[in-house]
């Protein structure tokens, strides 16, 4: 008994934190949605998750395989274990995937290797993450998410590495996506909850979340490509590819996978 209490000093009298819950507790579907994004996430004056964190002992994410800018589903998997193995189902002010990098102020850790990424649990990202352990599900989320649809201009910055949304009614900026190098065209999801932008520098197609703002993927594409367009259904987007010798791309949006290149004779622009 007294080996029991010296060995609780010496680590600060902390409450014993109950051993995490099966993988399944938690949901696979609504994480690889909505929580695994958050890892490529580019935030202002922060290294992406990913950078520090692939192959690392804690948190261990898969390297992208050759050629990729995000994980297939074995990799995807493989990150789902990782991440459940740092929180506690139900409880996200005990889970250390949402404690570490949260600003200590807001009852974070005293110290993160990679900075305090949210100031406060208010953060949408925060948000994302305590909804998913606390137990909801993709097929919940998409039925009970509020219409939070807004007219907004989007505003490409061609010569540029970001984008502006403004408010048509205030005619003000309230929104930037940022760490787009040279956006050229854009295109949403029919329920808003995703923008797509063509890259030009990097040659492929950009999602972005629509509620964060974050970019959460990056789709190769054949070529440099111009406009694009989305199917009515929103399972399809089109991207025409202006790089000789042109080309129009589908877009899977459930996969995020360039599913198919229609060869064209002569540079798309507009699709």
């Amino acid at each position: 008994m007294l080996v029991e209490l010296l060995l609780a000093a010496l680590l600060g009298q902390q409450p014993a934190v109950p051993p995490p819950a099966p993988s399944a507790a938690l949901d696979y579907e609504y994480y690889r949605t909505r929580v695994q994004p958050l890892f490529l996430e580019k935030r202002v004056g922060h290294a992406r998750c990913v950078t520090c964190h692939a192959g690392s002992a804690t948190l261990r994410l898969q390297r992208f395989s050759p050629g990729a800018e995000t994980w297939n589903e074995e990799q995807s998997r493989q990150n789902f274990e990782a991440a459940v193995a740092m929180v506690v189902p139900g409880s996200p002010g005990a889970s250390k995937l949402l404690r570490h990098p949260l600003a200590r102020a807001a009852g974070g850790d005293v110290f993160h290797g990679g900075g305090q990424h949210w100031m406060s649990k208010n953060d949408p990202d925060w948000q994302v993450l305590s909804a998913w352990v606390n137990g909801a599900n993709l097929a919940s989320f998409m039925k009970s998410a509020p219409d939070t649809r807004v007219a907004r201009i989007v505003q490409t910055n061609a010569a540029g590495d970001n984008i502006h949304l403004i408010d048509p009614a205030t005619n003000k900026v309230v929104g930037v996506i940022n760490d787009i190098e040279v956006p050229h065209g854009v295109t949403a999801s029919p329920d808003g909850l995703r923008l797509y932008f063509t890259n030009e520098s990097l040659h492929t197609l950009d999602v972005v979340d629509g509620q964060t703002l974050a970019v959460t993927a990056r789709i190769h594409l054949s070529g440099r490509p111009n406009n694009v367009a989305i199917g009515k259904d929103g399972r399809r987007v089109y991207v025409g590819i202006a790089q000789a010798p042109g080309a129009v791309d589908v877009i899977d949006t459930v996969s995020l996978t360039n599913a198919k290149s229609i060869a064209v004779k002569g540079a798309i622009h507009n699709v």
